[in-house]
């Protein structure tokens, strides 16, 4: 056997160097300390109810404690009571709310409704979406009115990710919704807008 030249020396260092260093990045990586995970939950049910007098008559002067709610026999704390006159929403203080003094204990503002427009585009004609779009136009400019949320839904999701209560930014994402032409196509349908 011939002895090791210099060059097959350096082979078998850096062979031996590179084993090493694979050896070391194999290592086990060191664990991040664990997070604590934490499980809430909150259920809340709505109850609608029509209440009226003997006569018939609409009573729209209940408080919370007039009403009893049962949940398998139990009794359930009422937490808010909304009483709904023309479509006007007012909610009324708790039971908590006037014992926690005369800052809470009035009536409460006037709360606004909520208007989710949704534009299946995949399923509409592009004609339909122009008649749909003028639709919810007219909803927005004669009935949203200030206190009121709403938000568009077209494909992408809902439009700035949220509820807004514009109704200028509700017109613009209206406007902004534009025919699924893949989907006209698919269908067989004309495709010019």
């Amino acid at each position: 056997m011939r002895p090791p030249t210099r060059g097959r020396r350096r082979a078998w260092v850096l062979t031996a160097a590179c084993a090493a260093a694979l050896a070391a990045g194999r290592q086990p990586p060191q664990s991040l300390p664990q997070q604590p995970t934490y499980r809430a939950g909150t259920t809340l049910v709505e109850v609608d109810a029509i209440v009226t007098d003997r006569d018939g008559r609409f009573v729209a002067d209940l408080t919370p404690a007039d009403f009893e709610v049962l949940e398998d026999g139990k009794p359930q704390q009422v937490e808010t009571l909304y009483v709904v006159v023309n479509g006007h929403a007012r909610a009324l203080p708790t039971p908590s709310a006037a014992a926690a003094g005369p800052a809470l204990a009035g009536s409460a503002p006037d709360t606004g409704r909520v208007f989710v427009l949704f534009f299946d585009l995949g399923h509409m004609w592009p004609n339909a979406v122009q008649r749909a779009q003028a639709a919810a136009r007219g909803f927005l400019e004669q009935n949203f009115r200030p206190g009121d949320f709403g938000g568009v839904v077209g494909p992408a999701g809902m439009a700035n990710n949220r509820l807004t209560s514009s109704r200028e930014e509700l017109l613009a994402a209206v406007d902004a919704i534009s025919p699924d032409i893949s989907a006209a196509a698919r269908r067989g349908e004309p495709t010019r807008r």
